[in-house]
């Protein structure tokens, strides 16, 4: 995310000549400070994270998620969410 968005502070700046990296630092810092903020709270208690849709199964490799609407339980196997028959 944070390469990303140095990225898009950039091309918002016109490009990388057009202001010193400690100034797109600075921009990235107060955009993306929220956001940050309730990734590192999620990485630290996955388990308390909340989804509207399921999140890149990749990222959570052999991890499970119950659907709270229909209790329905999801594994990861690294690629998808697959039901979880255990």
């Amino acid at each position: 995310m944070h390469a990303s968005g140095i990225q898009e502070i950039f091309e918002e700046a016109g490009g990388t000549d057009k202001i010193p990296y400690s100034t797109a630092e600075q921009r990235y810092k107060k955009k993306y400070a929220d956001k940050e903020k309730e990734l590192l709270k999620f990485f630290v208690n996955p388990e308390k994270g909340t989804f509207n849709e399921l999140p890149d199964a990749s990222q959570f490799l052999g991890r499970k998620l119950k659907n709270p609407e229909t209790g329905e339980i999801f594994i990861s196997d690294g690629s998808t969410w697959k039901p979880f028959k255990g």
